[in-house]
């Protein structure tokens, strides 16, 4: 089985280490490199958001939310045009629990990588000051190669210009990468082997290719993906001398049970360790069960579903909980088996693919 000869080859190239406490006066210091919060704008399959039929169950069950307040409530509201409207969901944790979380978890550093906003870092910063030194100001940006594959960048070290720029370059990842490079800002190709909605095919080894000339630095431990997605990414950045970093992904309060570590005394200086590809990668590998609790059981949080930038039933009943907690069982199970059974591990057979086919070593 390829996930037997993946193991062979990770044990031989990415043994795992033991690092001392500190080298040259520097502290080695930890950081869940890919966290999110309340601030995330999730997307998710329903109104125009189509993606293999998922957006036919939220959408069942948001007309029947609305037929249950006509027929039984005194509540105005107009029913939105689902075909017009995208429909996301915010998480129910704040930037200050998920900051907690992370140096109870004995990070040393927090960056917040929240869906294209950089709101929930500076919100942070602002409203707890005790916090700047250690808060690095990040994103997780969606970005396209040749308007067809769409990739996830982490990118750190931000400041409000840069991310205005960022989300007015991010539909091209050749010309975002090149903005960043030159205003020196750290960033990384997230989860190579990991299943975007909307993705309807495997990752191509032309794409593959494009990957490995873009970024010098890729994530290769995802506190999500599966343990073979991890290691043929760890092996690929082993191969092409790539800087690596690690997170959860977490979208709950896992935060730190996947992490990056540096000998670094403060946080600049922590990116500039991962910069010159001096990082190391530690922690949990996910799985789908994981994925499912991060994902798509959120929705049963009705309160926190937004349609058109408006919340979509700011106020709720035992009704709404029991559908959209039915919402969030049947997505599961259809995530399960579609992405277990077919993207990911086609994803993860296609990079070993390249390897086998580039790396010289078979």
């Amino acid at each position: 089985m390829i996930s037997s000869e993946i193991d062979k080859l990770h044990s031989k190239l990415c043994p795992e280490l033991k690092l001392p406490s500190s080298i040259e006066g520097k502290p080695l210091t930890k950081a869940d490199m890919h966290v999110h919060t309340f601030y995330s704008k999730e997307e998710i399959p329903g109104g125009k958001n189509k993606y293999y039929g998922y957006e036919k169950i939220t959408n069942f069950g948001i007309r029947l939310l609305y037929l249950y307040r006509k027929f039984f409530t005194k509540m105005k509201f107009k029913l939105p045009d689902m075909q017009k409207y995208g429909i996301y969901f915010h998480l129910p944790y704040s930037p200050k629990q998920v900051f907690d979380s992370a140096i109870k978890a004995g990070m040393d550093f927090v960056p917040l990588t929240d869906h294209n906003t950089i709101e929930g870092a500076l919100w942070l910063i602002n409203n707890y000051p005790a916090t700047k030194k250690r808060v690095i100001v990040g994103e997780e940006v969606s970005s396209f190669l040749d308007k067809k594959r769409e990739i996830h960048l982490g990118i750190y070290g931000l400041n409000k210009k840069h991310h205005d720029e960022i989300q007015a370059k991010k539909q091209s990842a050749r010309h975002l990468v090149r903005y960043l490079q030159s205003h020196g800002i750290v960033f990384s190709l997230n989860h190579i082997t990991g299943y975007i909605w909307g993705q309807f095919r495997p990752i191509s080894q032309d794409e593959i290719r494009q990957g490995m000339e873009l970024f010098d630095i890729m994530e290769v431990r995802n506190g999500i993906m599966g343990e073979s997605n991890n290691k043929v990414s760890e092996i690929l950045a082993k191969i092409y001398n790539k800087g690596m970093i690690a997170g959860t992904d977490s979208h709950s309060l896992r935060v730190g049970e996947t992490y990056t570590a540096a000998y670094a005394k403060t946080k600049e200086d922590f990116l500039e360790q991962i910069r010159q590809k001096k990082s190391h990668v530690f922690g949990k590998h996910g799985n789908l069960s994981i994925m499912g609790r991060e994902l798509v059981d959120k929705f049963s949080n009705y309160k926190n579903l937004f349609i058109d930038g408006k919340r979509l039933f700011p106020e709720g009943t035992w009704f709404h909980e029991f559908v959209f907690e039915k919402i969030g069982k049947r997505s599961t199970l259809k995530l399960n088996d579609f992405i277990g059974t077919t993207l990911e591990n086609e994803n993860v057979k296609s990079v070993f693919r390249y390897i086998k086919k580039n790396s010289g070593l078979f």
